[in-house]
């Protein structure tokens, strides 16, 4: 009993393996063992056979398979419900709880789906987490191996843990430090322990089993791999930085509301070819450890801990505990210098990852490019860290709208400006083309001055050709120095298919020769 509220839990019935979650607790079972299906109405009943000794003052249910057919009878004879949700499901109840953030909806969507008398507390403001993760985690040895663990769940079956450890294992030579990998094995894994005699003489696996708190674990983890569940709160709260995937349904989140929560590297479509690509991506995170804790740092909607205290504050009638904790509304690289009404440009950051990728993959783009193929985000996260371009985003009106970039690459000991731009969003202009291609001509020309342009252009892309003639670009003889530069840079890029073009290096007078626009 706590804040004078004593607590009586009901389950469908106690499942082998979750005793040790259940101790010191009050318990009661509906049924002797599992149910191939539930009727709501039949369920209820059993609930409230057991309930009606009780002087609950409130019912709280969280289970999937149960909706507003079970709450409504369990209202009607007096009871206040409260429901624990994140699927957008009609309730029928006084007070429902989804920590989940869904962007500028997230106060709105339920509006319709439950009663207009009951009460909602939505949003990672609620979040159900022990207050222990409020502590900031003890400082990590220096020379402690780089600790990943590995989640897929409570009860999932164990065979793509392997296959991930497998994969991981094979590569474990190739990282500049020693790592560590803890399989986090849920109470209700199947094939436990053969999956224990298996890794039993590998020193690098470090397995937790039966495991009722994984705050000192996560304490001492470097990285997360594993199901987009529960789990993430607490490694956000710990600014745990992870690698997420979808394993069921509810799972599935737009990519920029959990970038708004601080969670940057998530696949939603996760297949076996991803696993053969984690060891190149774990390698990219431990050489860019201190980059990708920074890009964690700072989310725009932030996480306090302090979401269990708020809902018991509701449930008991207290008062209100804390404020809700506060967003940040914008960060200062968001601005960016202003190129005419209504348009901004600014550098991309790590925060655009993830829509830098959205953006290339439009098929608006990709038929313009040498590889049309989509890029993964596995691949897409080990190139990010690694490239060396310099690349921008324009805005319109608040809003992306264009990626522009270049390099300079060396090419028969003479260096060369590479650059390329791409949509995002099938609404961008003619105008809004010439715009920024005129920008990034006078600063490369500024910043970077007497290194010739070379490019390749669709040649069913007539529209950027003439744009590009417009600039100064010049078809260029295959035969030439800047035709081998261009065949060397732009491996698989042929003349049947693309215009050859460069643009004489600029000159001492940055802003000669180009064209106003």
């Amino acid at each position: 009993m706590k804040n004078g509220a004593a607590c009586l839990f009901v389950l469908d019935f106690v499942e082998d393996g979750i005793a040790d979650f259940l101790d010191g607790l009050d318990v009661r079972s509906l049924y002797d063992g599992a149910q191939d299906e539930l009727d709501p109405h039949k369920d209820a009943q059993r609930f409230l056979n057991i309930a009606k000794v009780e002087n609950a003052d409130w019912v709280i249910v969280d289970d999937y398979r149960l909706g507003e057919e079970w709450e409504s009878p369990i209202q009607e004879v007096g009871y206040k419900v409260c429901v624990i949700d994140d699927l957008l499901r009609k309730h029928q109840c006084d007070l429902l709880i989804d920590f989940r953030w869904r962007g500028e909806k997230t106060q709105s969507l339920y509006d319709s789906q439950v009663p207009p008398e009951a009460r909602k507390l939505l949003g990672p403001d609620y979040v159900l987490l022990s207050e222990v993760y409020r502590n900031a985690p003890p400082q990590k040895s220096p020379d402690k191996p780089f600790t990943i663990l590995l989640g897929l769940g409570g009860g999932g079956p164990l065979d793509q843990c392997e296959r991930i450890l497998d994969s991981l294992l094979l590569h474990a030579l190739d990282y500049e430090q020693e790592i560590r990998l803890c399989p986090i094995l849920g109470p209700l894994s199947p094939n436990t322990e053969s999956f224990l005699q298996r890794y039993q003489n590998c020193k690098t696996v470090t397995p937790i089993v039966g495991e009722t708190e994984l705050y000192p674990h996560l304490c001492q983890a470097d990285f997360y791999i594993g199901a987009a569940g529960g789990i993430l709160y607490q490694l956000l709260a710990l600014k745990v930085p992870a690698l997420t995937f979808p394993l069921s349904e509810n799972q599935h989140t737009d990519l920029g509301q959990l970038e708004d929560i601080g969670h940057f590297f998530h696949v939603e479509n996760w297949s076996e070819n991803n696993i053969e690509k984690l060891p190149a991506f774990v390698k990219t995170v431990m050489q860019n450890e201190e980059r990708i804790k920074l890009l964690h740092a700072t989310p725009k909607v932030p996480l306090d801990a302090l979401g269990t205290r708020r809902v018991a504050h509701v449930l008991l009638g207290l008062e209100p505990c804390a404020p809700p904790a506060k967003a940040a509304s914008s960060y200062p690289d968001d601005h960016g210098e202003e190129l005419s009404p209504g348009y901004c440009i600014r550098p991309v950051t790590d925060r655009d990852m993830n829509h830098f990728l959205v953006s290339r993959n439009l098929n608006a783009n990709c038929q313009n490019m040498i590889r049309a193929n989509k890029i993964s985000f596995m691949d897409h996260y080990s190139w990010w860290f690694k490239t060396k371009r310099s690349s921008f985003l324009l805005t319109k009106n608040g809003a992306p709208c264009l990626y522009i970039w270049h390099e300079v690459l060396p090419s028969h000991e003479q260096d060369y400006l590479i650059g390329g731009w791409f949509v995002c969003n099938e609404n961008a202009g003619f105008q809004d083309v010439m715009l920024l291609l005129n920008w990034q001509l006078e600063y490369c020309d500024k910043h970077v001055p007497g290194v010739p342009w070379i490019a390749v252009i669709h040649r069913q892309n007539k529209y950027v050709k003439l744009m590009n003639d417009y600039y100064g670009f010049q078809d260029v003889d295959p035969a030439t120095p800047y035709g081998a530069a261009i065949a060397d840079i732009f491996e698989g890029a042929h003349l049947d298919e693309f215009y050859f073009v460069s643009r004489a290096p600029s000159p001492s007078n940055p802003n000669e020769g180009l064209r106003p626009f």
